[in-house]
């Protein structure tokens, strides 16, 4: 007399991997931004200080991210030629930061990234810069009109890590033939500054790691002897069938 097959662990199992499939499928969101960034190393340099800065906004531990909409340059415009040369008004296709590593809180970090953020439907390419003050003097002396700064730097008097940030955007879409004048709209970004831990880890990515953190363990001492049982359960599901698929054979 031949025995009927005990599936029953084999059709928990295929419940049970319907169901992790469902769950995966389920976190998984569309992408629809683009995201650059840059590493930055924060360094002793000698302080500079200019009147232009004061209406710049600042990057800090309490003010760490931003979010601004700009019209990109126009296209077919390289990106190192946007806002290069001197114009009255001010190029609006430009931002200028200031980057507080001075901060408390951040103090005690020596390297940060700086990442800008924006929807893939608005096509638009970014160029983040910085400099040091005195470099970010010299470049705004050869964009800035005519008398907006002096010819030379003041003395420095004390050394800072403060650092200064130049964004240029320009439009990156393509033209249909019939609609060559069409409107560039304003491009929404996002941009985060945030101190590396260890000098590789994002500060975003530490809650996240203190969350996986518990969920692995309990994966590899809970749940992963629970999947080994039931491979084992399948293996001696497979073994069994084929037993009595040779003693059918033989009869």
């Amino acid at each position: 007399m031949v025995q009927d097959l005990p599936s029953g662990s084999s059709r928990a199992w295929a419940v049970h991997v319907r169901l992790c499939l469902l769950f995966i499928a389920a976190l998984v969101c569309n992408v629809s931004g683009n995201t650059e960034t840059i590493n930055i190393v924060a360094t002793q340099a000698d302080d500079v200080i200019f009147s232009q800065s004061s209406s710049w906004p600042v990057f800090s531990p309490g003010s760490a991210e931003y979010l601004w909409r700009y019209k990109p340059a126009p296209l077919d415009t390289p990106l190192q030629s946007v806002c290069a040369l001197r114009q009255e008004p001010p190029c609006e296709h430009e931002i200028w930061a200031i980057l507080d590593l001075d901060s408390y809180g951040w103090e005690s970090f020596h390297k940060f990234t700086l990442r800008i953020s924006w929807p893939a439907f608005y096509p638009t390419d970014f160029l983040m810069e910085t400099f040091s003050p005195q470099e970010a003097f010299a470049v705004l002396s050869q964009t800035l009109p005519g008398s907006s700064l002096p010819q030379s730097p003041p003395p420095a008097s004390r050394k800072t890590r403060r650092q200064y940030v130049r964004i240029r955007f320009v439009d990156t879409g393509v033209r249909v033939p019939s609609k060559r004048n069409i409107t560039v709209e304003a491009t929404p970004f996002m941009i985060l500054l945030e101190p590396l831990y260890f000098t590789v880890l994002p500060a975003l990515v530490v809650p996240t790691l203190l969350f996986l953190l518990p969920v692995v363990l309990v994966a590899s001492f809970v749940i992963a002897p629970r999947i080994h049982s039931c491979l084992r359960a399948i293996a001696e599901d497979v073994r069994l069938e084929s037993r009595i698929t040779s003693s059918q054979k033989q009869e």
